[in-house]
């Protein structure tokens, strides 16, 4: 078996992935084409500039700790489809547009804004 320490990038069509443990595969954001100010950024630029938000495509069942022994599954709110906020340098890249994580690096979940009908509204509901 290769050992894997140290790579940070694994050529892989990212489909033929199951997740183990806690990893969780996500479909990076696309890094901007222009600066908000206007500048057409390089390639380089826009790798070094990448966001850090994607897009779950798939997950591990969870893990046991280490010490304990204690099955830990994964956090309810890890779904498919969900957009994250990821520590930059916690996992390693899968492909062209993925990035492989551990559960732990995933820093924030991006709800969704709630849209409500306000003519379907009731009295009481917003108390």
């Amino acid at each position: 078996m290769r050992d894997l320490t140290g790579v940070t990038k694994l050529n892989v069509d990212p489909e033929l992935l199951q997740m183990r443990g806690d990893r969780v595969l996500l479909e990076r954001d696309e890094a901007e084409e222009m600066s908000p100010g206007g500048i057409v950024l390089t390639e380089e630029t826009k790798r070094e500039g990448q966001p850090n938000t994607g897009k779950v495509l798939s997950f591990g069942p969870g893990e046991c700790a280490k010490y304990t022994g204690e099955w830990i599954p994964m956090a309810d709110d890890i779904v498919v489809g969900k957009k994250v906020v990821y520590n930059t340098y916690g996992g390693f890249e899968v492909g062209e547009n993925c990035v492989m994580v551990s559960q732990v690096d995933i820093i924030a979940i991006i709800m969704e804004p709630l849209e409500v009908d306000v003519d379907e509204l009731e009295e009481g509901d917003l108390a």
